[in-house]
């Protein structure tokens, strides 16, 4: 009887002490998490990399739901700042281990999150998409009665900011109606000032001014007091409603208070080039021509920096892949090796114990079996679809240089966008008799047309990048092609029509049918041949 009480307290006694270290550890990563989370408004560098600490710490702990919420709280610090690849990234990752873990729920919250990020790189489809799963994954749990009906209060507001950015009010409202029928803020993440601030966007876009700006002026209050980085928002949509009105003042004011929390706080970052160009659009209407030209040059360099394909913050944008797969399957392996621990931990108490310890031994013999047994069988089914797999290997590289020339061509659209918005703005200070002295304008005006060759060959640069063959390919057959003829070429692949490759050539419309033309003599290419269709074969 002695001996068999003593061998319990041997197996008890080590619990109780792990449990106690347990609970200290995870007292002191709490309080980093915190710490890192307050640092993000004064070095979000510095927060991130504490960030990071935490979430191995709490992958240590095997703690996968506060691990999931650093990720997100990462990936919520990268969106402040335009770096939306990086924000992906990390909410794939959380979307993996919340798979891993089952919670459905959160599964549904995350793909909300992916779907927002979408939206705010103009990724219409694919953000409507990842909403629209989260809400059915969100009803599916009310239906099997797992969840209560608030929940949905989430993905509306969701799909009602998507609507009101991509300027569907009407949509928009409808949502937010749906929001407020099942809202419950004590037990939602949604705040209600945070409806209040959608419901004021959608007052003033709908010729309900003076209602936006009362609603605004409660909305702020409470910002104010607590989440002020928000103001960003705030005030800048307070400053549209203003200028709606006609105050102009007024909106210039709300605009520079934007940028100044923006500054203070370092958030909301990718909003600046946006509040620029409605101080631009102010200064236009008020007559003062210089400011709102330099206002516009801001514009261009924060749109390049944010929201250009080609700039850092942005360049993997193009080549977003769904990692979902991988990292799920990284997850298992560690959920496996989480339990490979736990075997050999059981193993080691077991031990103390004769019996246990034969029975544990004989079980292990058989699972070696039926583990090199199925490591056997894998490895035939492996080696069957190794063919097949090749083959889609190479299908999959081809699609994914048809869906990067896509979004190449969007790339290159905006940036003819952004040209003849310059076009536009020289045509107004020509109407305006050129209040500043014309030699300065001109010069000015002159330096940003500079830009234009450096934007053909960065263009051309990553095109050949993605098409690498596809000059090899054309000057094998036709070896007396000029570099005119190979720019004509790369537009031509690209589907430009015409209007669009004078733009981003720098000629006429009739040089270009011109150039067309005599190519389609170089090529051989009879009256009846489409060239398109001809081009897009190399």
């Amino acid at each position: 009887m002695t001996r068999q009480l003593a061998l319990k307290y041997l197996i008890i006694i080590p619990l109780l002490c792990s449990f106690n270290l347990f609970g200290q550890q995870t007292q002191e990563i709490d309080e980093k998490y915190q710490n890192a989370l307050n640092l993000r408004f004064s070095n979000y560098n510095a927060s991130l990399a504490k960030l990071d600490q935490c979430f191995n710490d709490y992958i240590s702990l095997k703690d996968s739901t506060k691990a999931i919420a650093v990720l997100r709280d990462m990936a919520f610090i990268n969106g402040h700042h335009a770096k939306y690849k990086t924000s992906y990234d990390y909410l794939w990752k959380a979307l993996s281990l919340a798979s891993a873990t089952n919670n459905q729920n959160l599964v549904a919250s995350i793909y909300a999150e992916i779907g927002r990020y979408y939206g705010f790189y103009k990724r219409k489809k694919e953000a409507f998409d990842f909403v629209n799963k989260s809400l059915k994954i969100k009803k599916d749990l009310i239906k099997n009665n797992q969840q209560p009906t608030s929940i949905l209060s989430e993905g509306y507001y969701a799909m009602c900011a998507l609507n009101r950015e991509f300027e569907d009010f009407n949509t928009a409202q409808k949502y937010l109606d749906s929001c407020y029928s099942v809202y419950d803020e004590s037990t939602n993440v949604v705040k209600k000032a945070g409806l209040q601030f959608e419901e004021a966007v959608i007052l003033s876009n709908t010729g309900k001014v003076n209602q936006a700006i009362e609603l605004f002026k409660t909305v702020e209050d409470w910002y104010a007091e607590k989440n002020p980085s928000y103001l960003v928002l705030v005030n800048t949509y307070q400053g549209l409603a203003y200028q709606k009105n006609g105050q102009l003042d007024e909106a210039e004011n709300y605009y520079r208070n934007a940028l100044v929390i923006s500054e203070k706080y370092d958030s909301h970052r990718d909003f600046a080039n946006l509040i620029h160009e409605y101080l631009s659009n102010i200064y236009f209407m008020k007559g003062n021509l210089p400011l709102a030209y330099e206002e516009l040059k801001k514009v261009k360099e924060l749109d390049m920096l944010f929201f250009d394909s080609r700039s850092e913050n942005n360049r993997g944008l193009l080549e977003i892949q769904d990692q979902f797969r991988v990292e799920q399957e990284k997850a298992q392996a560690l959920i496996q090796e989480q339990k490979l621990k736990e075997l050999e931990a059981a193993e080691e108490i077991l031990f103390l114990q004769r019996t246990i310890l034969i029975i544990a031994l004989i079980f292990m013999a058989a699972l070696a079996y039926l583990y090199v047994k199925y490591l056997r069988n894998k490895y035939k089914a492996e080696k069957a679809i190794a063919r097949k797999n090749q083959e889609l290997e190479i299908q999959k590289a081809n699609e994914l240089i048809e869906i990067k020339n896509r979004e190449m061509a969007v790339s290159s659209l905006k940036l003819i966008e952004k040209e003849e918005i310059i076009d536009e703005f020289k045509s107004n200070l020509e109407k305006a008799n050129w209040q500043m002295e014309p030699a300065k304008l001109r010069r000015a005006l002159k330096s940003l047309e500079v830009n234009h060759n450096q934007s053909w060959e960065e263009f051309e640069t990553r095109f050949i990048a993605i098409n690498s063959q596809f000059y090899d390919n054309l000057h094998k057959q036709f070896p007396d092609l000029t570099s005119g003829d190979d720019k004509l070429c790369a537009l031509i692949k690209l589907n430009f029509n015409s209007k669009d490759m004078a733009k981003l050539l720098g000629i006429s419309i009739e040089s270009v049918h011109t150039s067309r033309y005599r190519l389609r003599r170089k090529l051989g290419l009879e009256r009846e041949d489409n060239l398109t269709d001809f081009i897009a074969k190399f």
